[in-house]
């Protein structure tokens, strides 16, 4: 006798088979992931590793869980996750910058490193935005898709 369960498979479509995923925007977000991480890999080798290298790799391995986890389940309300955790992300991003900006400005130093840091972080911010918005715009086409709208 076979244990029914009493949830349904939301993750299948209305013919039965697993949603299409949106590779292209995946793609995007991997190269978003990429270069959020890019600056901190050289970093990884110091001792002790720096709490901002910490940071920046915490939240992009968060961000490919999430990502992961998408791919796995494919379905729309699994994007629409994803978008929230680079929504997430671009806040977090946003205060990093605020930090590095004003940590420039006490010190006038617009052409060392902390200046680097600051335009990287706005750039990353900027970035993680328009992902934000794709992976949405990518989340509401798969769940139109699907409910056949």
């Amino acid at each position: 006798m076979a244990i029914r369960s009493s949830f349904p498979n939301t993750s299948l479509g209305r013919d039965g088979h697993r949603g299409e995923v949106p590779w292209g925007t995946v793609a995007g977000l991997v190269v978003v992931l990429a270069y959020s991480v890019w600056p901190a890999l050289p970093h990884l080798g110091n001792t002790p590793v720096p709490g901002w290298v910490r940071s920046v790799l915490g939240i992009a391995i968060l961000q490919a869980v999430f990502l992961i986890w998408m791919l796995l389940v494919r379905h729309w309300a699994a994007m629409v996750v994803v978008t929230l955790a680079f929504a997430l992300a671009s806040t977090t991003y946003a205060l990093f910058t605020y930090f590095a900006f004003t940590t420039v400005s006490d010190r006038l130093d617009v052409s060392g490193t902390a200046a680097r840091a600051a335009v990287w972080s706005a750039t990353v911010v900027a970035v993680h935005l328009v992902a934000t918005y794709a992976s949405g715009v990518a989340a509401v086409n798969w769940r139109r898709r699907e409910s056949g709208d």
